[in-house]
């Protein structure tokens, strides 16, 4: 195996550099009850028990932010619904929480429920207008979210399509990590 020598860019380096500084600044915490319906967590069974599983659930906190709307994040309650939840920077305020969606229960042989082997629901943003969402079960969801930057947007969020992720399998569980929109190419033969 080749051995590569790295050297410095002295050039790259900040010659006044002093370190990193702890800030003992107040940070804002913004707190808001939750509607009536709470939100649906999920815990580990005595199967699960690696570190996957710790990950899983340990780097789902219940909230979902949204990348290109600072000021708002969602969550899913028991009743499978996602809701936003969102702050009014100018008047200095959580606005009212409202359902966006609301995920269409199937029933995989449980009896409509999460069992044993299911994950939390996980939201990823792939863009200004589209989302994915995994049930934590065997199912992933694209959806339409139409245009989040409106304030007064209340239309609800579209699906678009949903697909089982493998239809033949027994396996439970999934969790969604990351997600991404690749616009496909139209190749005109004329």
């Amino acid at each position: 195996m080749p051995v590569v020598d790295l050297k410095v860019d002295r050039s790259l380096i900040c010659r006044n550099f002093d370190g990193y500084k702890l800030s003992f600044d107040p940070v804002p915490v913004i707190q808001q009850e939750l509607v009536s319906t709470p939100p649906l967590k999920m815990v580990p069974n005595a199967d699960q028990y690696s570190l996957l599983h710790a990950e899983a659930f340990g780097r789902h906190n219940i909230l979902c932010p949204d990348p290109w709307l600072r000021e708002n994040c969602y969550y899913i309650n028991k009743s499978r619904q996602v809701v936003l939840c969102s702050y009014d920077a100018q008047e200095g305020r959580p606005r009212q929480q409202r359902v966006v969606h609301t995920v269409e229960e199937q029933d995989r042989g449980d009896g409509y429920r999460q069992s044993v082997g299911a994950y939390n629901y996980t939201l990823r943003f792939v863009s200004e207008k589209y989302c994915v969402l995994c049930d934590g079960i065997s199912t992933y969801y694209l959806l339409d979210t139409g245009d989040r930057s409106r304030a007064s947007a209340t239309a609800a969020w579209q699906l678009l399509t949903s697909t089982q992720i493998n239809p033949e399998s027994c396996n439970r569980g999934f969790v969604l990590y990351d997600a991404l929109v690749c616009a496909g190419h139209i190749h005109d033969k004329s």
